[in-house]
């Protein structure tokens, strides 16, 4: 059980540095979506950011994607989410989401099937 436990921690950081490098990258674009929302990893940002993936580009789009929970207002999140486009960083961007995304399937499935 000890094993599981670092591995699941080892898991859990992981995911950390790929969320910061996301932030990073959407930084560098001039996305300014941690300025609006707590949680990049959250629902709203994995959604906006699966849509920017998919080739979403129109701020407001984007911005209708949000939770109604979030605070900030539709129009400070299209704002924050106008930025440049580039191919590199969105390469980037997409990677880490892949890896964020198996690293949390990966400790779930084995958070459930071990008990």
């Amino acid at each position: 059980m000890r094993t599981y436990w670092r591995q699941r921690n080892d898991l859990v950081r992981a995911a950390g540095r790929h969320i910061q490098r996301m932030q990073k990258a959407l930084t560098q674009m001039n996305v300014q979506l941690a300025n609006v929302l707590s949680d990049i990893s959250g629902m709203s940002g994995q959604a906006i950011i699966k849509a920017i993936l998919l080739g979403e580009r129109d701020p407001h789009e984007l911005a209708a994607l949000c939770d109604c929970r979030v605070k900030a207002s539709e129009e400070e999140i299209a704002r924050s989410l106008e930025g440049n486009w580039q191919r590199d960083l969105l390469f980037v961007l997409s990677v880490c989401n892949i890896i964020n995304i198996a690293i949390n399937k990966l400790s779930l499935t084995r958070l459930y099937s071990w008990g």
